[in-house]
């Protein structure tokens, strides 16, 4: 049976009948077309099949510098934007084409899993109202390269910035 997934992560089968998923969905599942896999094993199709940049789905090539206000205003913004729309999943780490925002290469974040978290939270807590729908997650390849994916609720506080 195909099933679809909607907006907010639930797959539905042919008959309308939502199911509830017990691992979340992300917009690169639903790019990719499959509901399962660890971002791990998703990353690198993203960047085989060109996944494009979209709505819920930002890909950056590396964190900016938080030890200036400026980094950290950056982080607050990218962050704000993506809780302003419908929420979605920003991935630092992935270098992007010149042309059309489609991932095609992976740069290592350099840092300790424990204090990028930090730095992250940090930054979120800056936004007005502070955004608390956000999970950082650490993502190893089987190549070496480290990437951190920030999964972001949809604010329900408008506008957050």
């Amino acid at each position: 049976m195909t099933a679809r997934i909607s907006p907010c992560g639930q797959a539905w089968d042919r008959g309308g009948e939502a199911t509830v998923m017990t691992n979340r969905i992300t917009p690169l599942h639903r790019a990719l077309g499959v509901l399962d896999g660890t971002l791990a094993d998703l990353l690198p199709a993203a960047l085989a099949q060109t996944v494009a940049e979209d709505e819920d789905l930002d890909w950056k090539r590396e964190l900016p510098h938080t030890s200036n206000p400026n980094g950290m205003l950056e982080l607050a913004t990218d962050f704000a934007a993506m809780a302003n729309t419908s929420g979605g999943l920003i991935v630092y780490g992935v270098g992007e084409a010149a042309e059309g925002n489609a991932a095609d290469q992976f740069v290592s974040v350099v840092g300790d899993s424990a204090a990028v978290d930090q730095r992250l939270h940090q930054a979120a807590y800056r936004a007005q109202p502070p955004i608390t729908g956000m999970m950082v997650e650490p993502v190893t390849l089987v190549s070496g390269e480290q990437l951190y994916a920030v999964h972001i609720d949809a604010s329900t506080w408008f506008p957050t910035w």
